[in-house]
């Protein structure tokens, strides 16, 4: 039997008999994570997702903000004052050292630890988990590069989408197709375990441990 719900937006499966897993996902991307994620969701019968998964994702009120810190008080103020049940609840943001700085790191990680939510982050960015769904790995120079210089790991990702048929006028950020990606995932998967996955080494270290919330699925 299905457990009761609460009146809110996040439970419009409680009339569904079966049990649902619910994983409510908080994207500090605005279109990125979020298509991709949706991407998902969309497709789990090729994807070979058990049908009691549910990806919700959770809506900011201010859909550009982008501070991993303030979407963490947000989402934990909403989860309290609303009573918005999920099994799990997944923050996905980017370790941006210009906008994310090393107290406000602490203070998240400390955060989602004392309030059971699950951390999901890629050092530089979002970008970095979609470029390993193509390659098989990075030169010491490309991670170097990558952890330094802006908006290098788009421009290589974009190399890539352009060999499968995203047109040049479009902007992969905010013009994701997941079918792109769908079929690499377990390339994307065996990659980032390459690199750096532990949540106090991203701080510094070029990687994501985005794999770990998709292998969960």
């Amino acid at each position: 039997m299905g457990r009761e719900r609460g009146e809110n937006p996040f439970n419009r499966l409680s009339e569904i008999k079966e049990p649902k897993q619910i994983f409510l996902l908080a994207c500090e991307g605005r279109h990125t994570e979020r298509k991709y994620f949706l991407g998902i969701q969309e497709n789990k019968e090729k994807l070979a997702i058990l049908k009691y998964i549910k990806i919700e994702i959770f809506e900011k009120s201010d859909p550009d903000l982008s501070n991993p810190l303030k979407i963490f008080e947000e989402l934990k103020t909403k989860i309290e004052r609303e009573g918005i049940d999920a099994d799990e609840v997944c923050l996905i943001v980017d370790r941006d050292s210009d906008t994310f700085k090393e107290k406000q790191y602490i203070e998240v990680i400390a955060g989602c630890r004392e309030n059971n939510f699950n951390l999901y982050l890629s050092n530089p960015n979002f970008e970095l988990w979609l470029l390993f769904h193509f390659i098989e790995g990075l030169s010491l120079e490309e991670e170097k590069k990558f952890l330094t210089e802006k908006g290098e790991i788009a421009k290589e990702l974009q190399k890539y989408l352009k060999k499968n048929g995203l047109s040049r006028a479009q902007s992969f950020n905010k013009k994701i197709l997941f079918k792109h990606y769908m079929d690499r995932i377990d390339n994307a998967i065996k990659v980032a375990k390459k690199y750096e996955s532990d949540i106090n080494g991203l701080k510094d270290n070029l990687g994501t441990n985005v794999y770990q919330l998709i292998e969960k699925l």
